[in-house]
């Protein structure tokens, strides 16, 4: 079960299929945790480049296994890119912004909503959002961003899939 923190956390248990829940005592997944004071022997995801390297120390040393989804040069972190492949829990909701403003942004605007398992996310043209790790790793952003039919990665079968998703094209 995933800890329902941030909407990084929401991406992250549409791609791995895995339940949400705003109780820490029930959750052995945390996503990006800002506040990290009882978090001990879980398992930690990383989605976005920047994570605070005194963190990633401090849950290394509480006993927490760290996956990254962008590259990190720390032996202690294991890197596992998100694979693209389609997922019909995000769809884009009709929306299209052009100042990102972060991703708590975009739940509190309205911009973005979850209900139930599926994620409604807007397409995002803002080159200041950070869609990729410097070695060409999506962050949950840009997977989500992939999702809903903005191509951050265009040398692959998965782009357009807002369209594949309408039932008009197939894959």
């Amino acid at each position: 079960m995933i800890f329902l923190n941030n909407l990084e956390a929401v991406i992250e248990s549409i791609y791995l299929e895995d339940t949400l829940s705003g109780k820490i005592g029930e959750c052995n997944v945390f996503v990006n945790p800002e506040s990290i004071k009882y978090i001990t022997s879980k398992t930690v995801i990383i989605s976005i480049p920047g994570y605070d390297e005194d963190k990633i120390k401090t849950l290394i040393s509480n006993g927490c296994k760290i996956v990254s989804r962008v590259f990190y040069d720390n032996p202690d972190i294991e890197v596992q890119p998100y694979i693209l492949r389609l997922n019909n829990n995000i769809m884009w909701n009709g929306k299209t912004i052009y100042s990102y403003g972060g991703s708590r942004n975009l739940i509190d605007s309205g911009l973005a909503e979850y209900s139930g398992d599926s994620l409604y996310f807007p397409k995002i043209y803002d080159p200041s959002a950070e869609t990729m790790d410097a070695f060409g790793n999506l962050t949950s952003i840009g997977w989500a961003l992939q999702q809903v039919g903005v191509n951050i990665k265009t040398n692959t079968c998965f782009t357009n899939l807002d369209i594949i998703k309408t039932g008009k094209v197939v894959l």
